[in-house]
């Protein structure tokens, strides 16, 4: 039960990570 939790927990980290560094890339793009 809370490997599930820990599971989607990470999930989630690891989507707004990638989402961040998506929005790193536009920022830096537009920044040249």
């Amino acid at each position: 039960d809370n490997y599930l939790v820990l599971d989607v927990y990470f999930e989630v980290l690891n989507f707004e990570t990638i989402e961040q560094k998506k929005a790193y890339d536009v920022a830096g793009l537009l920044g040249k």
